[in-house]
């Protein structure tokens, strides 16, 4: 997909820093963040591109208006969604996809916690029935996470309810849900 030459900066800029990026807590930088997620392939953002994007998403969702998270959260959705078929099973980029809702969720009091739990949840229990390895694992990861800082709340007992549904022969995985659904993410 074609990116604007203000998205394509982005995306040069988080391929080529050694650290996380720092971005202004605006509108404008949501958007532009919200635009790579959505349109830029795996190939394009390279592994220190897509683990500096995700983090610096995760961490401006929590300082922009619950509109643009919830709009930088669906964009790491599609990134997942998309890039889980092309990431080598156990490379960085395999495994930076499948932490990809850590960065959102694992400090708890993320502002799409408590105001769009049930849609996060049910963009999370769509992942789960991907195809790719990567994309389950990034589903499961974020449902423990909400799990874990939703308990007594019903959009806590549909996470649960949807790491039930996780019929895999992957072992590991189903391990890793059981653990998911304890709020003990390892």
């Amino acid at each position: 997909m074609t990116l604007s030459s203000d998205a394509r900066a982005l995306l040069d800029l988080a391929r080529e820093l050694d650290g996380p990026l720092e971005l202004a807590d605006t509108p404008a930088e949501a958007e532009r963040v919200t635009t790579v997620l959505q349109r830029a392939a795996l190939d394009e953002l390279g592994e220190r591109g897509l683990w500096n994007l995700l983090f610096a998403a995760g961490e401006l969702s929590r300082r922009v208006d619950v509109y643009r998270a919830h709009a930088m959260f669906l964009g790491a959705t599609s990134l997942v969604d998309r890039a889980a078929v092309e990431a080598p099973p156990g490379s960085f980029s395999a495994v930076t996809l499948e932490m990809c809702f850590d960065f959102f969720f694992a400090r708890g009091s993320h502002p799409l916690v408590s105001l769009r739990a049930s849609e996060v949840v049910e963009a999370l229990g769509r992942l789960l029935g991907h195809a790719a390895r990567p994309a389950r694992r990034a589903a499961i990861h974020g449902l423990g996470h909400l799990i874990e800082h939703g308990r007594g709340q019903p959009w806590a007992d549909v996470a649960v309810a949807k790491l039930d549904t996780l019929s895999d022969a992957d072992a590991e995985l189903v391990r890793y849900a059981a653990e998911a659904k304890s709020g003990m993410l390892r």
